[in-house]
């Protein structure tokens, strides 16, 4: 978060939703849509989807369900970065 709130650009976050910070992904994925509308968010869990949504996961969150091959996990990173920002106004 201290990269994000200092200014610098991120085309991408990548994190899981279980932190051992104690906080969760989504929160951290949400601040950060916060500070940055534009940054495309890619999570990654083992569980359900609809359990994500109850926990605050929106539609602008994708997630990447466990397990999963480090060529998946590649090809979804470069689809959401190659991805045009959509930009109110």
């Amino acid at each position: 978060m201290v990269a994000l709130r200092s200014g610098e650009h991120f085309d991408v976050l990548f994190s899981d939703v279980v932190l051992p910070s104690g906080v969760s992904g989504i929160t951290v994925a949400r601040e950060a849509q916060r500070l940055q509308p534009e940054l495309r968010i890619l999570l990654t869990s083992g569980y359900a989807r609809e359990v994500l949504a109850g926990h605050g996961a929106t539609e602008a969150m994708e997630v990447l369900c466990k397990p999963y091959h480090h060529q998946q996990l590649l090809e979804r990173v470069n689809a959401l970065a190659a991805r045009p920002v959509c930009r109110d106004g």
